[in-house]
């Protein structure tokens, strides 16, 4: 972990850099020559002088995560700064680059879509239990757990995004209301949102299958916002969608 002040005309903003590991490092090395690992030298994925020095930082610069040992970590990241995660439009610059999709071009042309999810809760932030420990040794569970207010925040942020451009894009909410308590929680509290606060945008709903179909045959079908959670928003952008990198926005909403 270091800090950099970055001089401007105004005032000094003070960015804290976190590497990561895999190949963050060595991307992150390429762009300020500084990397490392936290686990490595003090054992743990995310020390108190790291969430310290984000907290009072005005941006920051944090590597790509890929042992699972540290996946933790990135979680507890997102969590304590309170972070939403804005995946850049996914699109392709030239049509020259569709033949490179996973897709088919049929499917993937005219894709432009903003993927907004929600990290600071749900499934992989959960209670949990894990096998071998009792009560029921032979059992394991993690409970996707969401609140009025987690979802009312990032419904705030997707409305924030959508408005940005003009004319407004319409939102397309992912959940599984028809199985899981957590997702009729989501649709009610997503839709009662962006009725009473942002009434001119357009919102619909899709089951997480439903929608995840809509991708290996339409995705332009679900061009504009998708607004999801963490763990159905792990399996899109982690899947087909083109994309170059991400960001994660600390949003107060």
């Amino acid at each position: 972990m270091s800090t950099y002040p970055s001089q401007s005309n105004k005032k000094i903003f003070h960015i804290v850099i976190l590497p990561g590991d895999g190949i963050g490092p060595e991307v992150v090395a390429e762009a300020t020559r500084f990397g490392g690992c936290s686990i490595d030298s003090t054992g743990e994925a995310l020390t108190g002088a790291t969430l310290q020095a984000c907290s009072s930082a005005d941006a920051i610069l944090m590597g790509f995560e890929q042992q699972s040992t540290t996946r933790t970590g990135s979680f507890g990241f997102a969590k304590s700064t309170r972070s939403v995660r804005e995946h850049p439009p996914a699109n392709f610059a030239s049509d020259g680059l569709l033949a490179h999709s996973p897709l088919k071009a049929s499917v993937t042309q005219g894709v432009d879509m903003i993927v907004i999810r929600e990290l600071i809760g749900g499934a992989y932030l959960g209670t949990r239990k894990e096998m071998g420990l009792s009560p029921r040794e032979g059992a394991a569970w993690g409970a996707m757990i969401y609140s009025v207010s987690e979802v009312q925040r990032i419904t705030r942020v997707a409305a924030q995004v959508t408005l940005a451009a003009d004319p407004p894009l319409p939102i397309h909410s992912i959940d599984k209301a028809n199985v899981l308590a957590s997702s009729r929680l989501w649709r009610k509290v997503a839709t009662e949102t962006l009725l009473s606060e942002f009434p001119q945008l357009k919102l619909d709903h899709h089951f997480v299958d439903s929608a995840s179909m809509l991708i290996v045959s339409n995705l332009s079908k679900l061009n504009g916002v998708i607004l999801t959670e963490n763990l159905f928003g792990n399996m899109y952008v982690g899947g087909p969608l083109p994309q170059t990198t991400c960001r994660n926005i600390a949003k107060q909403c």
